[in-house]
């Protein structure tokens, strides 16, 4: 990425590692250009007596300008101190797409949306953009995960009414926002915490989606408690008194029964 600032190639000195050598490089520029892509100027690499790895310093320039992936190369050129360049002597960096010339999609909304379990249907409205880069059209799509897992949620289902899917398209030269409208329908008579993940994708086009921004997760709280009430029975609660057992007739058992009402939603342990 063009913001990572520094980048560290490292160089191995391999088999021995005696006395101080040095690995002369040089930089060869395919589709980035150097001084105003990256800045590298031709030098060595030195290694002490007893070292055996080292690196090279390669700065990575920032620009504001929308670029397409852009390639350079380092290259071991010779070796001095008795050190000789083994078969592995060219390194290819890639400086990803930056500033996509046909933008980037991302939501304005929070990445983390936590609601409670409506009464009645609530409508929650996220709004995504396209910035940047204007180049060409865009088909951005979107899709809804969970609920508590990766499958995609069917159009039927009892929490989040259709549609739970769909498409915007941004033509040649348009920026702009669009709504998905989500209907959150009520809950039951109990109900857990389920999570889902809203995610955008590019079915067509050459815009990106922000990876920091390219999808929500939402968080409908659990209504009640599905996971139950334990608690003794009332039997159990009676006052009782027992004699202690002798030894011939041996150990007396009392058993206290524990009952779970209400939910009885997924495994516990008391």
């Amino acid at each position: 990425e063009e913001g990572v600032g520094t980048v560290l190639i490292p160089v191995v000195r391999r088999v021995g590692s005696y006395g101080p050598v040095s690995a002369h490089f040089i930089s060869r520029g395919l589709s980035a250009t150097p001084d105003l892509d990256y800045i590298l100027n031709n030098g060595s690499v030195t290694f002490v007596h007893g070292q055996n790895s080292s690196y090279i310093n390669v700065t990575i320039i920032d620009d504001p300008h929308s670029e397409y992936a852009e390639i350079f190369e380092v290259v071991l050129v010779g070796a001095t101190g008795g050190a000789v360049l083994g078969s592995q002597h060219v390194a290819r960096v890639t400086i990803a797409k930056s500033d996509s010339p046909s933008g980037v999609v991302r939501f304005l909304n929070e990445s983390l949306i936590t609601v409670v379990n409506p009464n009645s249907t609530l409508k929650l409205n996220l709004v995504l953009e396209r910035a940047g880069g204007l180049v060409g059209n865009a088909t951005v799509a979107w899709i809804i995960r969970g609920p508590n897992s990766r499958e995609v949620l069917p159009p039927f289902n009892t929490d989040i009414r259709e549609p739970v899917n769909g498409s915007f398209f941004f033509k040649d030269g348009e920026e702009g926002t669009r709504t998905i409208e989500l209907r959150i329908l009520p809950h039951g008579e109990v109900e857990v915490e389920e999570t889902f993940v809203i995610e955008l994708s590019i079915p067509s086009g050459e815009v990106d989606v922000d990876r920091q921004a390219g999808s929500i997760t939402l968080k409908i709280e659990k209504f009640g408690d599905p996971n139950g009430i334990v608690q003794f029975t009332e039997d159990a609660l009676r006052e009782r008194v027992y004699n202690e057992s002798t030894e011939a007739e041996g150990p007396f058992n009392i058993s206290l029964l524990i009952t779970r009402r209400e939910g009885v939603m997924g495994n516990i342990t008391v």
